[in-house]
Parts: structure tokens; C-alpha cells; sequence
């Protein structure tokens, strides 16, 4: 139902994200979406998947479970990329995956290490 699949968005699963490399062959990559009224990715500025995402806005995100009873949601859709907001949604990812005694410490290490992009998918 809508209700389980918002309710299944909303908990601490890795997802992996499809891309489209140059030549037209998807490319994969393992993601952390965090979902609050929009799925939202933090990626680094270096990576491939954000190369790919500048050329070519389209993207599928797959996410699942890796227990029984087994669970998944396929999303397709367009990303909107942005530098807005990133140290606020980093905490909350932090939060969401580690933990709040996790968030404060892990957030100031990567942000010190990574430059990111935000993708909003549409």
C-alpha cells in the first residue's frame, strides 16, 4: 500500500542508485537516501554517479532489505542537484544510520573530508 512504502522510506536503508555512464551502460553505486517529504542523496563532488548525474538527470534507486520478510522500493525519477543544506542533512543522516551520540562527532569528520552535492529526487 502508499502507507507501507512511506513507512519503509522512511527507515535506515542502504540503497543503491542507477546512473548513466557516457556510453549509455548503467552504473551503480551504494547510497545512504534520507527521506523526509523528499529523497534526498549526499554524494561527493568527485564522484562518477554525480558526473553521470550532471549530464544525464535520470535515476533509478533501488532499496531493500536484507531480512526475511523481504522488502523493496524501486524509484525512478530526475535529480535536482544542489550545495543547500548539506551540513543540516548530514546530521540528520548521522542521526538516522549511527545514531544521535554518533551525529555530532561524525558530522564535523566528514564534512572536514568531503565536499558534497545534494540530489533531491523528483
Amino acid at each position: 500500500t502508499p502507507e507501507q512504502i512511506t513507512e519503509f522510506l522512511y527507515e535506515p536503508h542502504v540503497a543503491n542508485i542507477a546512473t548513466i555512464g557516457p556510453d549509455g551502460s548503467l552504473t551503480h553505486a551504494g547510497v545512504a537516501p534520507l527521506r523526509k517529504q523528499k529523497i534526498y542523496i549526499l554524494v561527493g563532488q568527485s564522484t562518477i554517479k554525480l558526473r553521470n548525474i550532471r549530464r544525464d538527470p535520470r535515476v533509478s534507486i533501488s532499496i531493500s532489505t536484507d531480512e526475511e520478510p523481504y522488502k523493496y522500493v524501486l524509484i525512478n525519477g530526475t535529480t535536482v542537484i544542489s550545495e543547500k543544506r548539506i551540513p543540516e542533512l548530514v546530521m540528520k543522516m548521522a542521526v538516522n544510520y549511527l545514531g544521535p551520540e554518533r551525529e555530532k562527532q561524525y558530522t564535523k569528520d566528514i564534512l572536514s573530508q568531503t565536499n558534497f552535492a545534494l540530489l533531491t529526487i523528483t
